[in-house]
Order: C-alpha cells, then structure tokens, then sequence
C-alpha cells in the first residue's frame, strides 16, 4: 500500500480505542465467549487497527485473515464479494479496511456479513472509497468531529 499507511492505521486504532472506551462493545464479546474469534476480511497481515482489536477480545482470541489474491498459507483465501461459501454464524467480530471501495453489491455484503456473525457479534468497516499514496492529514468524519 502507499506511504499513508503509518497516518491512516494509527487514526483508524485512534477512532477504534475511542469507541471502545465509550462502548466497550469489544470487551463485552471478551467476557461472553470463552474464545472470541476475529476475521479480518481483505487482509493478509496485522496493521495498528487489527492489533487493537485482537487485543481487546483478549489472548485466547482466534484471529483469522481472509483475502482472495493472498497466497500466504496462514491466510484463508476467500472473497468478501462471495461469503455464501463460508459457514453461518462462524466469528464474532468482522473487520475490513481499506476495501471497501471494491465491494461489488453493498446489500449483499452487508447481508453475507451478518450471517457470518454470532449473536451479539459487531462488524467494523471503514468505508473508504479509494486508496491514496500520499498521507492524508485531514480525515473529515472522524468520530470525534461530530460529523
């Protein structure tokens, strides 16, 4: 990815440890399963963000990457466009960054993602429509200007 990654991941854990402050919706998973499971969808590897979260549902959380062009072994080759093909109600949180903009049918995805969640599982997207390889300084919608 560009040279934003370092300014974007460190705003997107920034919103995230502020909403968990205020929610403590993450915490809440880390006290109701005895081993949370977390997928990363359209990743191949941790970022700042997926630390925060991993580490908010507590050591004994599964982590899983999903991501259809990784040849990494450790990742599970699936398509976020396609998650009929993964099993119902399977984790209890999911999480994608910086891949939204590729989402071929937003109803869909939203639909194919609420299966794959347990009871009282959350869904974390950034809903970035483009990539960028200049930092970005400005991040209009952050959650703590209100917008």
């Amino acid at each position: 990815m560009g040279v934003s990654d370092r300014h974007y991941f460190e705003w997107l854990r920034g919103s995230l440890s502020r909403f968990e402050a205020s929610s403590r919706l993450l915490d809440s998973i880390r006290h109701q399963v005895d081993r949370p499971v977390f997928w990363v969808l359209a990743g191949a590897a941790p970022n700042p963000a997926t630390d925060f979260v991993s580490g908010a549902l507590g050591p004994w959380a599964t982590v899983r990457f999903l991501d259809r062009f990784s040849a990494e072994p450790d990742v599970m080759r699936a398509d976020f466009n396609a998650l009929g093909e993964l099993p119902a109600e399977a984790c209890d949180v999911i999480m994608m960054t910086r891949a939204s903009y590729m989402i071929e049918d937003p109803r869909a995805f939203l639909a194919g993602a609420r299966r794959l969640l347990r009871p009282g599982g959350i869904m974390i997207v950034d809903w970035v429509h483009g990539a960028a390889h200049a930092p970005v300084l400005d991040l209009p919608g952050a959650p703590s200007s209100g917008m």
